[in-house]
């Protein structure tokens, strides 16, 4: 018979034991990954290969070259602003394990980590070796623990995403949307600029249209004119001021600009090239093409970016009290 102090050293070497073991499994889970998946410095980067699922993982290919990034797929290729690449850079530069998800293949699927579920991503410097080769997988949210403070805190929403190095079965959880940024169809990676202008610089703007015809308004010294008319300046600087930049927000890849267009911004100034801008009628709706970026057609309605290039000359005239 055991008397109580022997149950008790009993019980509690039983506790160690189980609290040992639990402890060297679970140092064993985090002995075997490193803090960090891949070292990436991106001034190395020259190529981007991603093969996006909402592509169907066709390849869309990011080159640089002389500082200038060029985004292509299927024959098609267009201009991308550095600075958006340099985002999609430091996405991944900031990727880190935050715990294992699995070891092994049996559960790519499940994650969306597999060729068929995920999105490929690689990276290549200029002499076409890989830095990165990572897959992305499903991405879910979670709610954040509420902060404390005088109000009682509110938690926020926070996204993770299931990674894993395309070499390696083991799958991982990041931080972040990973997916929403790299699981996109081209159309979304292209330059959507239809106009970028300084007022200051604009000298002349003529317009072309089916309705109005033709239309000039032009500056002399500070006065706006149209035509042998005085404009209304706040008019026109409001219109000036929103041709500082404008872009577009959906794309037609399969519209051909052929003629003609039915619309046609002309805008002339000091330390700038010309710029036009063309709209084609396309049953209710339009197509614009910019001289800035002339590989995309940039869908529009009538309350559009189209209306606010395309302005009749009756905007530009001060109307007169009654």
């Amino acid at each position: 018979m055991f008397d109580n102090k022997k149950l008790a050293l009993i019980l509690a070497t039983l506790v160690v034991l189980l609290v040992f073991v639990r402890w060297i499994k679970s140092d064993k889970d985090v002995r075997n990954f490193s803090a960090e998946l891949f070292v990436l410095d991106t001034t190395q980067v020259h190529a981007i290969k991603l093969y996006p699922k909402a592509e169907d993982q066709e390849e869309i290919l990011f080159t640089r070259n002389a500082g200038h990034w060029t985004v292509s797929n299927d024959g098609i290729s267009s201009h991308i602003p550095a600075d958006r690449v340099q985002s999609l850079l430091r996405s991944v530069q900031d990727i880190r394990p935050e715990r294992l998800a699995a070891r092994s293949e049996d559960k790519w699927a499940q994650y969306q980590v597999n060729d068929s579920l995920g999105t490929r991503l690689i990276l290549e410097d200029a002499s076409g070796n890989e830095l990165v080769d990572l897959m992305i997988g499903k991405f879910s949210y979670r709610q954040s623990a509420p902060q404390a403070n005088m109000m009682g805190g509110r938690g926020g929403i926070s996204g993770y995403t299931y990674v894993r190095n395309y070499d390696d079965e083991a799958t991982f959880v990041t931080e972040g949307f990973l997916t929403m940024t790299f699981d996109r169809d081209f159309n979304s990676f292209r330059d959507k600029t239809l106009l970028r202008s300084e007022p200051d610089d604009i000298r002349r703007i003529a317009f072309q249209t089916p309705d109005a015809g033709a239309y000039t308004l032009t500056r002399s010294e500070a006065k706006w004119m149209i035509g042998d008319q005085a404009a209304d300046s706040t008019a026109v600087a409001q219109y000036l001021n929103q041709l500082r930049n404008i872009s577009g927000t959906s794309i037609d890849g399969d519209f051909q600009a052929s003629g003609q267009p039915d619309y046609q911004v002309t805008i002339a100034g000091d330390n700038m090239e010309d710029i036009k801008v063309g709209a084609y009628v396309k049953e209710e709706e339009f197509r614009l093409q910019s001289s800035l970026n002339p590989s995309v057609i940039i869908e529009s309605d009538s309350a559009g970016v189209f209306s606010r290039i395309f302005k009749g000359p009756n905007n530009f005239i001060k109307a007169e009290k009654e």
